[in-house]
Formats: structure tokens, C-alpha cells, sequence
């Protein structure tokens, strides 16, 4: 009977008819009581229980809502912390040259070495270039082997052959090793000449040998 009960109504409409006859037959008790019983709503809920279908499947997504309104901006947080260094960029094309220099800056210092080989000579000439001027031309100082002034002061010249230096205004040339020779003289050179370098003469003591001799040399330009 309850195979062609099934056949006749959905899951849905059986569960609400049993619903309605249980009522029906409870009327009388439901309504001098104002309501079911607690017995009464079990078996309701049994009886609906037993004849209830499966669930559905699930229905498709409905369409989306509309946005809603715009919230408020957040509150600003706080700084970061500073990212690592970046990798160092390509280098740079090379830039002009800049000016060249002519002239010894006041105050600076420029140093030296000379050598006499006397070739054959017995009054051979050393040259000293400064590679700068010097301007105004400085005063010629010429320190002998023994540490005293052959030419000038020595209060001009606080270095040494080992390590040359001048006081501003000044060139010192140092005497390390002398052979076979003396100072013969310093040439006399133009005003113009003396400001990029200087001329030593040596002469060679007879029957002793060609002079050879070795030095070094300091100038310094006027501050």
C-alpha cells in the first residue's frame, strides 16, 4: 500500500498529507492542549523523517550582486623597511680629458734623481729638468756628499739624498756618490731657463779618471 502511495505523490506532498492526517487525527487534542505534545512532535518528525526524498542536487550560482558602496581608506601604515642595495650600474663613458698643468702649483713639490756618466769628457755637463715650471725661478742650492752647502744653505734643503726636499723657492741637489771628480761650476742659465730646470759642470781630477757621480733632486714652487 505504501509502494502505491509513493507512486501517486512526491516525497513532498506525502510528507505534508501524513503531516495533515496526523494533525487531523489529533485536532481534538491539539486544540484543548493549545498546541502537540512533545511525544506528539517526535512522532510528526519520525513520520516526516521516514517519508522525506534525498536531498536535491545543488542549484547553479545565481548571478552576481552589484558592488557595494566604496569603504572608507585604512588608516596609513607604518614605513617600511629600507630594501637591500641594488647591484652597481654600468660604468660611464669616459669623460674629457682635463686641463693640463704647466706650472708647479705654490707650495708643491717635485722630485728627482740624476746620474754624470762622464763619456769620455773631462768636463761633462748633468741636466736637470723639472717637468713643470717653476715660477719664479728658485734659488740653487747644491748639497754635497758630507752634508754641507757647496752652493746655498743648508737650511733650505731639510731632506737628504735618500729623500729629497726643499723649503718653497728652492731647488736642492742632492750629491749621493762622487768619483773621480769635484764641482766644477753651475752654468749661469737665463732667467727663462732656470724656471724648468738647471745645468751642473763637473771636472775630472788628473790621473784619477773620468768624474762619475750620482744624486738626487728637490724643488719646491714659492707659496
Amino acid at each position: 500500500m505504501l509502494t502505491r502511495i509513493r507512486r501517486q505523490f512526491s516525497p513532498a506532498a506525502l510528507t505534508l498529507s501524513v503531516i495533515a492526517l496526523v494533525l487531523a487525527l489529533a485536532g481534538g487534542a491539539i486544540a484543548a492542549s493549545g498546541g502537540l505534545t512533545g511525544k506528539q512532535k517526535k512522532e510528526v518528525k519520525a513520520i516526516a523523517k521516514q517519508f522525506a526524498g534525498k536531498p536535491g542536487a545543488e542549484g547553479k550560482a545565481g548571478p552576481a550582486g552589484l558592488p557595494g558602496p566604496k569603504g572608507d581608506p585604512g588608516a596609513k601604515g607604518d614605513t617600511g623597511s629600507v630594501g637591500p642595495e641594488g647591484p652597481p650600474g654600468p660604468e660611464g663613458p669616459e669623460g674629457p680629458p682635463g686641463p693640463t698643468e704647466t706650472t708647479l702649483p705654490p707650495g708643491k713639490t717635485m722630485t728627482g734623481l740624476w746620474i754624470l756618466q762622464s763619456a769620455g769628457l773631462s768636463e761633462p755637463w748633468v741636466a736637470i729638468s723639472y717637468g713643470l715650471r717653476v715660477e719664479p725661478a728658485p734659488n740653487l742650492n747644491y748639497i754635497m756628499e758630507n752634508g754641507t752647502a757647496r752652493i746655498g744653505d743648508v737650511a733650505n734643503c731639510p731632506g737628504t739624498s735618500a729623500k729629497p726636499a726643499a723649503k718653497p723657492g728652492n731647488v736642492c741637489v742632492f750629491e749621493r756618490f762622487l768619483f773621480s771628480g769635484h764641482f766644477s761650476e753651475f752654468r749661469a742659465n737665463e732667467p727663462k731657463e732656470e724656471e724648468v730646470g738647471q745645468l751642473l759642470r763637473f771636472e775630472g781630477i788628473k790621473d784619477e779618471g773620468l768624474p762619475q757621480a750620482i744624486g738626487s733632486w728637490a724643488v719646491t714652487a714659492e707659496e
